[in-house]
């Protein structure tokens, strides 16, 4: 398992994200302050759009004990979104119109277990390719939520093989959760793996576009639609 796990962040240090993986938001942008520790972020690393704080990636981890898992093009993230992965509060400071990022409880890892790593970045990248990167996390998250969940076995590999009430992700039985995952997907499962959650307690997701989605619909409650994917409670 080192072995795989070593060539996927290979993978990951010298590959170039793709397009869809850029998370800056597409709403009218304005400048914002953004303390990290002792430290401000550069003017053009941060910015404002619709009530949100979105941030460098890149720039965030050199200031923050966090690995360098990639080299290329800039990802955009929610602050809150990095601030959950280390375990940090975020204060908005509203007389300054900034955010305070609060001391981190825990530094980002590769995984938590390598395993772990590889069968949750397969899985999201066979379900959610080419989605933003805000929607492969909140794939990640559905995993994740079901690894906790009493009614779902206690493994990323296991509950993405769980067959107790049927075939639960198609990847598993069509052959493309044995495809090599897109970087993307390497970087939303060590987000979510440590913590980043867009999706809450979720533990369904489908795409109307594809699946009707008929017994989601009927029995789980709704909680919010990223990209193609809608999620259920």
């Amino acid at each position: 398992m080192k072995k795989r796990l070593k060539k996927y962040i290979g993978r990951f240090i010298t590959g170039v994200f793709l397009s869809s993986c850029l998370s800056g938001p597409a709403a009218a942008q304005s400048p914002v302050t953004v303390h990290v520790g002792d430290t401000v972020m550069a003017q053009d690393s941060a910015w404002l759009a619709e009530d949100t704080t979105y941030v460098s990636l890149q720039d965030y981890i050199r200031l923050r004990d966090w690995p360098l898992l990639w080299e290329g093009e800039d990802v955009f993230l929610p602050l809150r979104v990095l601030a959950q992965a280390e375990g940090a509060e975020v204060t908005w400071l509203a007389e300054e119109a900034a955010a305070r990022v609060g001391p981190q409880e825990k530094t980002l890892q590769e995984s938590q277990a390598d395993e772990d790593l590889y069968w949750l970045a397969r899985i999201i990248s066979a379900e959610s390719r080419g989605e933003p990167l805000l929607g492969q996390i909140a794939v990640g998250n559905v995993i994740l939520n079901r690894v906790e969940s009493d009614a779902y076995p206690d493994s990323v590999k296991d509950v993405i093989f769980d067959r107790t009430y049927g075939v639960q992700f198609t990847p598993t039985i069509n052959g493309a959760i044995d495809r090599e995952p897109e970087p993307c997907s390497v970087l939303a499962a060590a987000l979510a793996l440590n913590g980043a959650n867009i999706v809450g307690d979720s533990l369904y997701f489908f795409s109307p576009a594809q699946s009707a989605g008929s017994w989601i619909t009927a029995n789980r409650p709704y909680y919010t639609t990223i990209g193609s994917h809608q999620f259920h409670l």
